[in-house]
């Protein structure tokens, strides 16, 4: 899978006078909406589009609750979650 990405330039905001360095910032390749990706799944799986939009609407609605009840949410190689303001 190919990154798109532009190089930026960029100063110190805490020291003006520190010379510039260069960082890597990534290009997006466009957009995708949940009923988007919805499809996307009912395509690959047995599952409708419509019920994977109910259980995509489902986790998003799960996720926030767990974070703030102060649970790390794991989502397997996509990631971890946690609140980090407690």
């Amino acid at each position: 899978m190919t990154v798109k990405f532009n190089v930026i330039q960029r100063g110190n905001p805490s020291n003006q006078e520190a010379p510039k360095k260069f960082y890597p910032s990534i290009e997006s390749s466009g957009r995708k909406t949940m009923r988007q990706l919805a499809g996307r799944i009912s395509e690959i799986s047995t599952v409708s589009s419509v019920d994977t939009m109910a259980v995509l609407e489902a986790l998003l609605t799960i996720i926030p609750q767990e974070l703030a009840d102060g649970n790390i949410v794991e989502l397997g190689d996509f990631g971890n979650f946690c609140n980090s303001q407690q």
